[in-house]
């Protein structure tokens, strides 16, 4: 083959591959998970992929321009925070509130012919919901009372159910007549004017001040609880103490009665032992004494002649 033909040919296939491409790009079109497609025809909707469904991501294909067209929706998830607004509270305190709302198309045929129809773009999307947030605060707010915003007391704040109530109302009209699937509604901000400021702050104060009186009187309740049963415990260990003290004192008694009958007999006996324990209280001490231990009692019982007497245990002792 001459070099003329190789040029020819290799034309050719370059023109087939070029009128292929062009084919292929005229009738086929992708649909990224990030994206809804619409295909309409002659400006009427033919079909709709969504790219939240993974069975309709991919290559698809339609007839060719002017028939059917392509229209490309990016149904990734926005963020829209609505204005700083002043309302009222059904107490008739004012706040200001800030809400956000994280939007996207939705993924039903139905919700892509009504925001096709209806909204079209961001943009617009956005200026609904600004519609719908301004709508929805103002009846939620106004049947809030003041304190489900703002209060000390955990159990009347009441933030997640009435982000709750304003997520309601802007899922159920977004997606019914503008095929906008709301995800999340929130308060993102909110503002007191000074005035409702400072009573918020009076109000803390006095709670504060009430709860602090309830607890002082709860410490004092058990305070005097502890003081009375402490009273009666000591009571009974002392009653119980003083009956012990009796019993041994009487104890006591019947064993001194035996041995004051002996001393009754014997009183040069009692006369010895007390002398004795006179002895054992006084030398102890370590005192130097100079005296005439026989003339000098108790220290007669130290004299030669007692010591002489107490070794004749035969021996009667001496008076």
């Amino acid at each position: 083959m001459s070099e003329q033909n190789k040029r020819n040919a290799a034309s050719m296939i370059l023109a087939v591959l070029v009128i292929v491409a062009f084919g292929l790009y005229m009738v086929a079109f992708e649909v990224p998970f990030t994206h809804t497609a619409v295909v309409t025809r002659f400006g009427q909707v033919m079909k709709t992929y969504s790219g939240l469904k993974p069975e309709e991501v991919g290559l698809r294909f339609k007839y060719p321009w002017p028939i059917e067209q392509v229209i490309l929706f990016d149904n990734r998830v926005r963020i829209y925070e609505s204005k700083l607004e002043q309302l009222f509270t059904s107490d008739e305190q004012s706040i200001t509130v800030t809400i956000y709302t994280a939007w996207r198309i939705g993924a039903d045929k139905d919700d892509v012919l009504r925001f096709l129809k209806v909204v079209n773009t961001p943009e617009n999307a956005e200026s609904k919901l600004s519609g719908m947030a301004h709508d929805a605060m103002g009846k939620v707010v106004g049947r809030s009372a003041f304190e489900s915003f703002v209060s000390t007391d955990p159990a009347r704040m009441k933030f997640s159910q009435i982000e709750e109530e304003l997520s309601e109302r802007i899922k159920e009209q977004a997606k019914g007549t503008y095929g906008i699937e709301v995800l999340t509604v929130g308060i993102k901000r909110l503002e007191l004017p000074e005035e409702a400021t400072k009573k918020v702050f009076d109000r803390m104060r006095q709670e504060r001040e009430q709860l602090a009186k309830k607890y002082k009187a709860e410490g004092e309740g058990q305070a005097r609880q502890i003081r009375a049963q402490a009273n009666r415990i000591a009571s009974d260990l002392e009653n119980r103490a003083r009956a012990e003290a009796i019993a041994i004192t009487g104890e006591g008694d019947v064993a001194a009665a035996k041995y004051y009958k002996i001393f009754a007999e014997n009183p040069d006996l009692h006369n010895f032992i007390k002398r004795l324990e006179t002895l054992k209280e006084i030398l102890p001490r370590r005192s130097t004494l100079i005296l005439d231990a026989e003339r000098v009692p108790p220290f007669d019982l130290l004299s030669a002649k007692s010591l002489k007497t107490l070794a004749e245990p035969n021996q009667p002792s001496a008076k």
